[in-house]
């Protein structure tokens, strides 16, 4: 399980538990990758942000995620395999 939805066709607010799964639904419901610019995660929950991976399927996108991030949870985004990303702050 987990938690992830599609803001205006751009904007991805959570990524879910994994990316497969993500992918899979993103798939079925005929979502455009290439039209995802922005991520939002909520928090660190692995139900939340597990899917993260998707970026390695999008463009560059912008990455945003709270202060209160763990320095756990904020490593493991800036891992380099994710690939190219920018933070903001929130």
């Amino acid at each position: 399980m987990g938690f992830s939805c599609l803001v205006a066709d751009q904007l991805l607010f959570d990524t879910g538990a994994d990316a497969n799964t993500l992918l899979f639904n993103m798939h079925r419901f005929d979502v455009k990758l290439d039209g995802i610019d922005k991520i939002v995660l909520s928090h660190g929950n692995g139900d939340h942000a597990g899917g993260i991976e998707i970026v390695r399927n999008l463009r560059k996108v912008d990455v945003f995620v709270p202060k209160s991030f763990s320095n756990h949870s904020k490593a493991r985004l800036m891992n380099k395999e994710l690939g190219s990303m920018s933070y903001g702050r929130g």
